[in-house]
């Protein structure tokens, strides 16, 4: 719409004019016509938002001052618009805008680049571990003795084998946490991400998106997870010969992000030569904790995932037997829900160990 049709429509602007005759008129008019188009340009982008109350102001086309504001939010998808001002909140109108020459190419255009070196892929097959969820969802949830699955090459190979060479040995400055319960738990973690290499920081992100998330959502059957950008109890562990982790029942509750911890994802990045005399398999046992049910070798690049709850033990509770200098390397990632089912709910409590806290 032509400024002039719309100050037709408009209340009259009380005030001084300013002359719009000769050349100097006729240069304001074409500024400010490129000022009321982007300020349409605006008014339409801001009719398309979901917002609490943002207003744009239209200008008459002569002195610049708003008529009305242009959008007041009245729920979702819909507003009222080409209210007078006196019906509107108050919000300053836009500044008139210099005109600005055409120009071919866009100064700023999203999603748009043609050119692959300007996307950066995941750590992970985004359509491969979709079309892996939906085969794997009912065998996930049917799994027992509590739902789990075992992934192999999760990771995309070449970012796998560029993790495990990056991988912090125990000497390197990681500001780790050294466990030394013998009997429960003996390692190393560290979930100091400003210390990691920048391949293992980026695979971090990455398993805490969104893209992964929903992933893991459509898995699991568990909605509306949560990341820890925190990495409490998370992060880097690394065992060396004599390590172990006692068959145990995880934390169950996030008290910085005040959530409850739901899924547990293991990537393991050993050495392609690890032997089953080593030890190191992670054990899955039942929920009473009496019996070892399954174990899983840690293979490179396999990922086990599982669900956390007061009654999913496991753990390797086994000395590791690996040669001076092999270790034990595993990314830890934990994921984590406002709610959970109430057949599930326990009070708060830490690490639960068999034989120190459970028979």
């Amino acid at each position: 719409m032509h400024h002039s049709s719309l100050a037709a429509t408009c209340p009259p602007v009380s005030g001084p004019q300013p002359d719009t005759t000769g050349a100097a008129g006729k240069a304001r008019r074409n500024t400010e016509s490129c000022a009321y188009l982007a300020q349409s340009d605006a008014r339409r982008k801001c009719a398309k938002s979901v917002c609490s109350g943002c207003a744009v102001g239209v200008f008459d086309g002569r002195d610049g001052r708003p008529l009305w504001n242009s959008c007041r939010f009245t729920g979702y998808g819909r507003s009222e618009r080409n209210q007078p001002a006196s019906v509107t909140h108050s919000v300053p109108a836009l500044p008139l805008l210099r005109h600005r020459p055409n120009t071919a190419t866009p100064i700023y255009s999203r999603h748009r680049h043609t050119d692959d070196s300007f996307t950066m892929p995941y750590c992970f097959d985004q359509a491969r571990l979709m079309a892996l969820a939906a085969a794997s969802r009912d065998q996930y949830q049917s799994a027992l003795p509590y739902p789990h699955t075992v992934i192999e090459q999760l990771l995309i190979p070449d970012t796998a084998r560029q993790l495990r060479a990056d991988f912090p040995h125990p000497d390197d400055d990681m500001a780790w946490d050294r466990f030394g319960a013998i009997g429960f738990e003996v390692k190393r973690a560290s979930p100091h991400e400003e210390r990691f290499p920048e391949s293992i920081r980026h695979a971090v992100h990455d398993l805490n998106s969104g893209p992964f998330i929903r992933f893991l959502e459509h898995l699991t059957g568990i909605e509306h997870l949560l990341p820890d950008p925190h990495l409490h109890g998370a992060g880097i562990h690394l065992s060396k010969r004599g390590d172990h982790l006692g068959i145990h029942a995880d934390f169950n509750w996030h008290e910085g992000l005040r959530a409850h911890r739901r899924i547990n994802l293991l990537i393991y990045l050993n050495d392609d030569d690890w032997q089953e005399t080593w030890g190191g398999e992670l054990e899955i046992w039942s929920t009473d904790a009496a019996r070892k049910e399954k174990s899983v070798a840690p293979i490179f690049n396999r990922a086990v995932i599982f669900n956390t709850r007061s009654d999913t033990f496991h753990g390797h509770p086994t000395p590791l037997a690996t040669p001076e200098h092999t270790y034990r390397r595993s990314l830890a990632m934990y994921y984590y829900s406002t709610e959970r089912p109430a057949d599930e709910l326990r009070p708060v409590h830490n690490t639960l160990y068999k034989g120190l806290h459970v028979a």
